[in-house]
């Protein structure tokens, strides 16, 4: 990456190529760490972290954001909720317990999020509607979830 940086002049914009080297490092992490039996996401995860801030991340962030976020995403979280099976929950013991669990989490932080806006003066509607977007997201506890269950 710092390569790719020192490459590039002070002020220029990243070229086409230079984002698609980006990319197939991302790509190529992802496929190590599948090879070695981690998920793929991880991989990816690592290789981003390498990327620094700056005009490399803020570049690959304009290109990609749409994308990602607009389509591979839902289409993630579409699958993993196909794969999922609530027929094997049973009991109505388990069932209180999963949506006790839920109603807590959910009302713990929007309380959470409700104090915090109090504090900087945000109104409350949209503290609870930060705190329901911040509950929306949660893609690395589905992965583990999916990769717990594949691998039984």
């Amino acid at each position: 990456m710092a390569w790719l940086i020192e490459k590039t002049p002070e002020g220029k914009p990243f070229s086409e190529f230079q984002l698609c080297i980006v990319l197939t490092g991302v790509l190529m992490s992802a496929f190590i760490t599948d090879a070695l039996g981690t998920h793929c996401v991880f991989g990816a995860f690592v290789y981003g972290l390498v990327i620094p801030n700056g005009p490399l991340g803020a570049a690959i962030i304009e290109k990609l954001e749409d994308f990602v976020s607009g389509l591979l995403l839902p289409l993630f979280y579409a699958i993993s909720g196909l794969k999922t099976d609530i027929t094997l929950i049973s009991g109505a013991n388990t069932w209180a317990f999963i949506l006790s669990a839920i109603s807590l989490t959910y009302l713990g932080k929007i309380a959470g999020i409700l104090l915090v806006s109090n504090m900087l003066q945000i109104p409350n509607r949209d503290g609870v509607v930060l705190g329901l977007l911040m509950n929306a997201k949660g893609i690395i506890e589905i992965i583990v979830l999916n990769v717990g269950r594949e691998q039984k």
